[in-house]
C-alpha cells in the first residue's frame, strides 16, 4: 500500500518550477530573508543530467522532531496557513516525490545544533521510504554557504529520474519563472539567490 501511494504521488502534476517554489514557499514562511538554490549537473553518456539540488535559507530552521515528521505525507505545522503563497504545508513533500528519488535535510534553530535526515524511495534500497531519526550532523562547508550562520534550513535533492529538460534550460526557466513568481517579496527585500 505504501509503494502504492509513493507512485500515486509521483505521478502529481508538479513542473519543476512548481517543485522548486515549494521550497521557497517554505524558506518564506520560516522568516527567511537570504534563500539560495544551488543547481549542479553532470554529463553521463553525453547527456546533461541534474546531479543535485540545494536549496538553503537563513529562516528559522526546525528542531529535530520536526525534521522527521516534515517527510511524511499529510504533515504540515502550517496547514491552512494564509500568511504565505502556499496553503496547506504538504507540498514539499509531494514536490520532492514528484521529481526525485532522494531527499536530504538539514536544520537548525537559533542556539541548537544542525540535524539531518533523508528518505529515499529508490525502489532498489532495501530501506526505501524509512525515514531515520534525525541526527546531529553539521553539513559540508559548500552546502553551509546556503544557510544562514544562526539558524537555517538546507534541503537537498538528488538522483532526478524525472527531469523535464535539460538543467541549463530547467534554471533558465526556472529564474525567469521565480523573479516573476516572488517579485513581490523580492521588492519587500526579500534575496533569492540562484
Amino acid at each position: 500500500l505504501i509503494d502504492q501511494q509513493i507512485q500515486s504521488e509521483r505521478e502529481s502534476d508538479f513542473d519543476s518550477n512548481s517543485a522548486y517554489g515549494e521550497i521557497i514557499d517554505n524558506s518564506l514562511q520560516a522568516n527567511a530573508k537570504n534563500i539560495k538554490i544551488y543547481f549542479s549537473s553532470n554529463l553521463i553518456q553525453k547527456t546533461e543530467i541534474l546531479d543535485f539540488v540545494a536549496f538553503g535559507d537563513d529562516g528559522d530552521g526546525m528542531n529535530s522532531e520536526i525534521i522527521e515528521k516534515c517527510l511524511s505525507t499529510g504533515f504540515s505545522t502550517r496547514y491552512n496557513d494564509r500568511d504565505g503563497i502556499g496553503r496547506f504545508g504538504v507540498g514539499m513533500t509531494k514536490a520532492f516525490l514528484n521529481q526525485c528519488l532522494i531527499c536530504e535535510i538539514y536544520s537548525k534553530e537559533k542556539n541548537s545544533d544542525w540535524y539531518y535526515t533523508k528518505v529515499d524511495i529508490n525502489p532498489k534500497n532495501k530501506k526505501k521510504n524509512e525515514i531515520p531519526q534525525p541526527t546531529k550532523k553539521i553539513p559540508s562547508k559548500d552546502l553551509l554557504k546556503l544557510s544562514g550562520k544562526a539558524s537555517g534550513t538546507i534541503v537537498i535533492w538528488r538522483q532526478h529520474d524525472k527531469q523535464d529538460d535539460k538543467p541549463r534550460n530547467i534554471i533558465e526557466n526556472f529564474e525567469i519563472w521565480c523573479g516573476r513568481t516572488y517579485r513581490e517579496f523580492i521588492y519587500k527585500g526579500i534575496k533569492i539567490e540562484i
